[in-house]
């Protein structure tokens, strides 16, 4: 992981818009946070469980990625534009409650904050440790599935 979880701030954030860190291994950029959908629900889960099943890794939300020309996600990001939430407190307990659900075995040790300043909203930062207690699966809404970090398929 690039910082200690606790240290995390909203020049770090910036930072990684502005050197153009591309998703890896251990980052991922959405700009929306999961909504209410299975698929959106079952996709939340399967990028946790990927990260849990290797390194580890920070999902940030609300940072939106450099798109090509077909309007396909490049993985550099773009910009850091925060989440809309009028609770994100709310918000993140219903992440919380996707993970403690969707999610088997559990995974102990993610961490789920938001850091504020951004013109829509706050940044949700999600970091979830290298798992030694896998491997881990989706069970939420879908047949059980381990799986990988897309970036290693």
């Amino acid at each position: 992981m690039w910082k200690s979880f606790d240290k995390v701030k909203k020049a770090d954030i910036e930072s990684l818009i502005t050197s153009k860190i591309s998703e890896q291994k251990v980052v991922e950029y959405k700009r929306d946070l999961p909504g209410n959908t299975d698929s959106e629900k079952v996709e939340f889960a399967r990028d946790i469980v990927s990260f849990a099943n290797t390194a580890g890794g920070d999902v940030l939300f609300g940072v939106s990625d450099i798109r090509d020309e077909k309007g396909d996600a490049t993985g550099a990001p773009e910009e850091a534009v925060g989440v809309e939430a009028s609770n994100i407190e709310a918000q993140i307990r219903r992440l919380e409650d996707l993970l403690r659900y969707g999610i088997s075995p559990r995974i102990s040790g993610i961490q789920i904050k938001a850091i504020h300043g951004f013109p829509r909203g706050p940044v949700v930062v999600l970091r979830v440790p290298r798992s030694w207690h896998g491997p881990h699966m989706v069970t939420l809404n879908t047949k059980p599935v381990f799986l990988r970090p897309r970036h290693q398929r």
